[in-house]
Formats: structure tokens, C-alpha cells, sequence
């Protein structure tokens, strides 16, 4: 029969130890407390559309891709290596 030798270890290693286990679970609080907040935040009611105008503004034989509106004016990014805006 081999004998096992039980490992030393050395006080400051346990309390490095213990010090993770305390941060880790102080950080799963602060992320409970957090979502906890976040879930009782009032959410603005939108309003629903009552009307929807269509309108041709871009004809072209590109494919838009994305359009964004940017103050006053409308951002497009088509095909092709295609971009710009209309004021």
C-alpha cells in the first residue's frame, strides 16, 4: 500500500480562496439588484400608426439595402458599392 500525503496549504492561499468566492458572489448580487431594476423601468407606450403615405423620392435599378433617417434628410446604402443621401 502507497501511503497519499496530504498537500500543505498555506493560510494566504485559502484566504486568496475565500476572497474569490466573496467577489464573485458580491458581483452575482450586483447583477441580480441590477436586472431587478432594469425589469421595473416603465416602458413607453408607442403610439400606433393610424396612416401610411408612400412616396418615390429614388428611382433607380439599384437594391437599397438600408435606409436611416438623418435629421432632415434621408441615408441610403444600396448594390453595388452604392451610398448617399437626399436632402
Amino acid at each position: 500500500m502507497t501511503k497519499i500525503k496530504a498537500a500543505k496549504v498555506s493560510f494566504w492561499h485559502l484566504f486568496y480562496l475565500f476572497l474569490r468566492k466573496i467577489i464573485l458572489m458580491r458581483n452575482t448580487t450586483y447583477l441580480l439588484v441590477l436586472l431587478v431594476f432594469m425589469g421595473c423601468v416603465e416602458k413607453k407606450e408607442a403610439k400606433p400608426f393610424t396612416s401610411v403615405r408612400v412616396e418615390t423620392i429614388f428611382e433607380d435599378s439599384l437594391s437599397i439595402r438600408a435606409i436611416e433617417l438623418m435629421d432632415n434628410s434621408l441615408a441610403f446604402a444600396a448594390d453595388k458599392g452604392t451610398f448617399g443621401n437626399m436632402i
